[in-house]
């Protein structure tokens, strides 16, 4: 929660209250605009975004990032005590740092000609980061001791102006806390600037601003939509093995990435043996809501990695937070694993093999053992066996007649008295390539556009006889002249004689 100027010409205060997805993305919960920033103003707004959340059954806050404004603080003591209200460590670094710069003036760089902080500045920040980062009160107390001694201006300074917020600030006490990883009032800071580039200008009336503001709020709605959907339905490389199965699609991409790089620590640690379980204090449990690498060893100890389970998350994590929201362990059946389908179609893959194929190299027509193509239609199927069909499929050894149907080992042409118009039935179905003007020729008409289809007939009772061998000893029928009707000439030569 933040607040910032030059939003109207009427210079009031644009107040905001920004929450943080799952996915680290910023959105806004609450804005209002206040004449002056007092506690008494700072408890309506609260109470009144209390109110507004209990009418849409919208869940409290859990952690509550402001800067170092006391009226906002009191605010939030009287209005929410169930939240816990943490300090922005980015603006407490920034004036730790410059009360240091004022005090030890900065240096020259000779190599770079640029200023830089001086030793004492490092050290003294290096003290204070030490301090800020302890993770025990007696650690605190002790590092503080040390400033003391070295530094009496800055101790005192630290003492009279952030010690008293030691347990908003300091990690003895934020580690108890589950925060998410979301230390700073940087999210606010950013929507601010959003919000006045979106603006443009600083001199807009009520109406204007809550207009252009609705047009914002309305885009940045879609674009969250297109990101959830996106970031729910794809899945990263890294994700897609068989351990995170049971969590994709259901906990967000982002926490999924921050476990899979916790899993890289723990089996770093684990060849080179110095993986201890002892060590582990369950910080990063209480905070981030996430199994932290020492958890992640555990289960990967005895060599067999087991699948996560969207239980080992906090509810901040999932997609869909109103599902199982008492017991968050109760997760979604998956129907179908897609470890088990692709074995399953490899196996039936394997079986559309050609039988009786004694070449490793696939003829025309095979299908092999990881193709991609389909198998032939019914209709396909029956269409195949008539004469007229096989000029365009042509396969390699004539198939066997299973029913008394006598045929050519050549030429596999049904001979005639045998059989008649009874279907023919083979050993094995024929698989060769569809033409690509097959669909066009239909035998149960004669049109005059099927003078193709006759030609086919033709040539199949000719190799049936043995009177054409193919291409080569096919007899070219002589031309017949169509002004005098005899053969041996063309029109053309005719007329020129």
């Amino acid at each position: 929660m933040d607040s910032t100027f030059r939003t109207n010409r009427y210079n009031q205060h644009l107040f905001d209250v920004i929450g943080v997805s799952g996915d680290k993305r910023s959105f806004q919960a609450g804005i209002c605009l206040i004449s002056s920033a007092e506690e008494e103003s700072y408890q309506w707004i609260l109470q009144q975004y209390a109110d507004l959340r209990h009418q849409n059954d919208i869940e409290p806050p859990r952690v509550i990032a402001t800067d170092r404004e006391q009226a906002l603080i009191n605010a939030i003591e009287s209005t929410h005590q169930h939240a816990n209200n943490i300090l922005c460590r980015w603006h407490t670094n920034k004036d730790v740092l410059a009360w240091l710069r004022k005090h030890h003036k900065m240096e020259k760089d000779e190599q770079s000609g640029q200023w830089v902080d001086s030793m004492e500045t490092n050290r003294a920040m290096l003290q204070y980061h030490a301090c800020v980062d302890a993770e025990s009160d007696d650690l605190f107390r002790s590092n503080c001791r040390i400033i003391e001694v070295e530094k009496p201006e800055f101790a005192n300074y630290l003492q009279q102006t952030w010690w008293p917020y030691a347990e908003k600030l300091c990690s003895f006490s934020t580690n108890r806390i589950m925060h998410y990883g979301v230390l700073a009032t940087s999210p606010v800071e950013g929507y601010h600037a959003k919000i006045k580039k979106w603006l443009g200008s600083s001199r807009s009336n009520i109406f204007t601003l809550f207009a252009k503001l609705g047009s914002m709020w309305t885009r940045e709605l879609e674009r969250f939509q297109i990101l959830d959907a996106k970031t729910k339905q794809q899945t990263p490389f890294i994700l897609r093995s068989e351990r995170f199965s049971q969590c994709n699609g259901i906990i967000r991409r982002l926490a999924l990435v921050e476990t899979e790089s916790q899993w890289r620590i723990a089996r770093q640690k684990q060849e080179e043996g110095s993986f201890d379980t002892s060590a582990c204090k369950g910080n990063y449990r209480r905070t981030h809501g996430m199994p932290c690498y020492h958890e992640l060893g555990l289960m990967s100890e005895d060599g067999a990695t087991q699948p996560l389970t969207p239980g080992l998350f906090s509810r901040f994590w999932w997609y869909d937070r109103t599902e199982s929201r008492d017991n968050p362990s109760d997760a979604p059946v998956r129907i179908g694993e897609p470890v088990h389908v692709i074995k399953e179609r490899r196996t039936d893959i394997r079986s559309r093999v050609v039988p009786n194929a004694t070449s490793k190299v696939l003829k025309k027509g095979q299908i092999g053992k990881y193709s991609t193509k389909r198998g032939p239609l019914h209709a396909e199927m029956v269409d195949r066996n008539n004469p007229a069909s096989r000029e365009y499929y042509q396969p390699s050894t004539a198939p066997n007649f299973v029913n008394s149907v006598s045929a050519s080992p050549a030429t596999d042409q049904v001979q005639p008295g045998h059989g008649g118009n009874e279907s023919m039935q083979y050993e094995r179905a024929w698989k060769p390539p569809r033409a690509y003007h097959y669909a066009a020729h239909s035998h149960h008409k004669e049109p005059a556009s099927c003078r193709h289809v006759a030609s086919l007939f033709e040539t199949e009772e000719a190799r049936a006889s043995g009177l054409s061998g193919g291409p080569q000893g096919r007899k070219k029928k002589p031309p017949t002249c169509t002004n005098c009707h005899i053969e041996g000439h063309t029109r053309t030569q005719c007329l020129k004689r």
